[in-house]
């Protein structure tokens, strides 16, 4: 994971627009341990569950790291102002309802959410699809679209979606 900031440190210096931070975001400010995949994109602080390796093996952990996670609530006002248009992408492997926990002040300011969501049980913990529609639409934000995402290499099942999200009023 440390190989991978230092490449987007590397490749942020090109565009003067861009700002990169080593640590993760989730529920609370903290020290956490991920597991690293041998794909590393599927790196996680969850445990990966039977049937994401069964459908994709090179996702596999190899190692674990100590990483520093922060709440998206610890950080926003020193990112963000409130004249801001704020989309928030989240792409974290099971750990989506955390970073969302990790948001509840900042949410009101946030317009549009973007993030996976799996439709069989990936990692330990995750709120399935269903369940990550009802959460969201409970913090005032609608499903607006869905896009393919993971399937299993073998049988082509979709696994995984992206879900895009919109405050409610807005559209």
């Amino acid at each position: 994971i440390n190989d991978v900031y230092e490449d987007l440190k590397r490749n942020a210096l090109k565009d003067k627009e861009w700002s990169v931070f080593n640590y993760a975001i989730g529920n609370a400010d903290e020290k956490s341990v991920i597991n690293i995949a041998q794909n590393s994109f599927s790196s996680s602080l969850l445990r990966m569950l039977p049937n994401h390796l069964k459908s994709a093996p090179e996702s596999q952990y190899v190692s674990k790291q100590e990483i520093i996670v922060k709440a998206i609530d610890s950080i926003y006002q020193s990112l963000c102002t409130s004249d801001d248009n704020v989309m928030l992408k989240v792409d974290t492997q099971g750990y989506e309802k955390n970073v969302i926990d990790g948001a509840q002040q900042s949410l009101k300011h946030i317009k549009l959410i973007q993030l996976e969501m799996s439709l069989q049980p990936l990692y330990e913990n995750e709120l399935l699809m269903c369940e990550m529609i009802k959460y969201l639409d409970e913090r005032n934000f609608e499903l607006f679209s869905i896009e393919n995402g993971y399937s299993d290499y073998k049988t082509r099942r979709l696994m995984q979606v992206d879900g895009i999200f919109v405050k409610k009023g807005l559209v």
